[in-house]
């Protein structure tokens, strides 16, 4: 009986360092869950970045299409207007080219450009700020003669 109880303690110390083992084992098991777990929304979240980042870019060439659509728009309304052969039609085309031409002011400074974005935008607004002047003296020639003959020779100029 004696060698029974020598060995107790250490069958109780053995029982002790199992259990220990099995927190250790369940720990580790749970921190492996956890890691998983973590790796999993680090993997969609770098997704959704990526998402977004792509979206973002789609974003900007759209803003950026509807900027030189707009002076394309412009452009084009200053020209029927700068050869219309009556007032009405000029007015009303260098009223929807200066619409144009206001948008492109207001939206310009919102949307990051390219260079090469950039010299094309101030390119096609020069041109549609000459146009709308030509429009103007027109308007004002019209006014004064009261003949679109007038207008038509200062458009020509």
């Amino acid at each position: 009986m004696k060698e029974v109880l020598t060995l107790a303690p250490y069958r109780q110390r053995a029982k002790q360092l199992r259990q220990d083992a099995d927190k250790a084992a369940d720990s580790s098991e749970e921190h492996a869950r956890e890691l998983r777990e973590m790796q999993h929304r680090a993997h969609d979240a770098a997704d959704r970045v990526k998402q977004v980042q792509a979206s973002q870019k789609k974003t900007r060439n759209v803003e950026v299409s509807f900027l030189i659509t707009e002076l394309d728009t412009g452009l084009t309304l200053a020209a029927v207007g700068l050869g219309a052969h009556d007032a009405q039609t000029v007015a009303r085309n260098r009223q929807k080219a200066r619409a144009a031409y206001d948008s492109v002011l207001h939206f310009i400074d919102r949307v990051p450009l390219t260079q090469e974005e950039s010299r094309e935008v101030s390119a096609k607004l020069a041109s549609l700020k000459e146009r709308l002047e030509l429009l103007d003296e027109a308007k004002k020639a019209t006014e004064i003669y009261g003949s679109t003959r007038t207008m038509t020779l200062l458009c020509a100029m």
